[in-house]
């Protein structure tokens, strides 16, 4: 019998369509953390960081966090 871990509490994503992204791998902070971070008004990839830690240690996340900012303006 398979044990039961927390992805099969999540169910199978090719089922139930629910991916996540990860922007800042250092940190583990996925896209929607991002986004819900520019929702609540960070508004430079800075802001986010501080709200989120994406974008604080190396820094290769940054252009994405500018990316998901934009489009989440856009919106």
């Amino acid at each position: 019998m398979r044990s039961k871990g927390p992805a099969s509490k999540r169910g199978n994503p090719r089922r139930t369509g629910v991916f996540l992204m990860y922007v800042c791998l250092c940190h583990g902070i996925t896209r929607q953390t991002v986004v819900a971070a520019t929702l609540d008004g960070a508004s430079t990839t800075k802001k986010v960081a501080m709200a989120t830690s994406a974008g604080a240690d190396c820094g290769r996340c940054r252009r994405h966090i500018q990316e998901i900012i934009k489009a989440t303006r856009i919106s």
